[in-house]
């Protein structure tokens, strides 16, 4: 199964994509809400008759921040060291934590 998000009016919906066309969910207006209510497959979920062809459409994202998301890579110490030469003017004495 697809799904689909757009703005309509200026609120977000969300649909499930029928081959080149969306069916919007009735009561669901984010992609978060449907996961925090625990839709898994989107079968106990109501959908409008109306067809809406997808080419009409302005795609958003599915889901949007609701905090900041820090991450770093494994190979942090390496590009540490990488950068050491940029640090030369106030080196550092540890890696940051």
């Amino acid at each position: 199964m697809k799904i689909a998000c757009w703005l309509e009016d200026g609120a977000r919906c969300v649909g499930v994509v029928d081959g080149s066309h969306v069916r919007k969910m009735v009561g669901i207006n984010d992609v978060q809400t449907l996961i925090l209510q625990g839709h898994t497959d989107c079968a106990d979920v109501e959908l409008d008759s109306a067809l809406i062809p997808l080419s009409t459409l302005q795609l958003i994202a599915p889901l949007t921040p609701q905090r900041n998301v820090l991450c770093v890579g494994w190979n942090y110490q390496l590009h540490f060291d990488e950068g050491a030469h940029n640090r030369s003017q106030s080196p550092v004495k540890e890696l940051p934590a």
